[in-house]
């Protein structure tokens, strides 16, 4: 394959994007996998295996959220589990990175201002819960007693059986 290179290249400014205001967003995982990180290391940790994700607004052109959950905090997993639909089973929330990749989730969103460096960071608060779109169940009634036309009703005022 062959370029001619006839047109000049035009360069865009790159303007630094924002980092999330904080507040509750709504975003979508991008870039999730699983490995050590050696900032999360624990005692219950010794690896520092972590999910690791980034998040992407979706109404907004801000920078990513970058997230990690160590292995060994599991309430969060778990909050996460919950904001997203993943149910835990027999004590355990399983996500596989696969599987969270690309769903969408609702956060709450703080600043983090490093103190060594002074750089300033949006940083997940919480995850919300789920909230399932439920359709209005259409009122279900009682079939009504119907009503008894007059002719029934003088039918059985007569002495015999026969209702006419």
């Amino acid at each position: 394959m062959e370029w001619t290179m006839e047109d000049a290249y035009t360069t865009t400014e790159n303007t630094p994007r924002p980092i999330v205001p904080v507040g509750t967003w709504d975003f979508e995982i991008k870039n999730a996998s699983e490995g050590p990180n050696q900032y999360r290391k624990s005692d219950k940790n010794p690896e520092g295996m972590c999910l690791s994700f980034r998040l992407s607004a979706l109404n907004g052109s801000y920078l990513f959220v970058y997230v990690d959950i160590p292995q060994h905090i599991s309430w969060i997993a778990n909050q996460l589990g919950d904001a997203i639909g993943f149910s835990e089973r027999g004590g355990m929330v399983k996500m596989d990175p696969i599987d969270i990749e690309g769903v969408r989730v609702r956060c709450e969103i703080e600043h983090y201002t490093n103190p060594s460096t002074g750089k300033t960071s949006a940083q997940v608060k919480r995850y919300l819960p789920a909230v399932e779109a439920v359709e209005p169940v259409a009122e279900q009634k009682a079939p009504a007693a119907r009503s008894q036309t007059a002719k029934a009703r003088a039918a059985m005022a007569n002495d015999d059986d026969i209702p006419f």
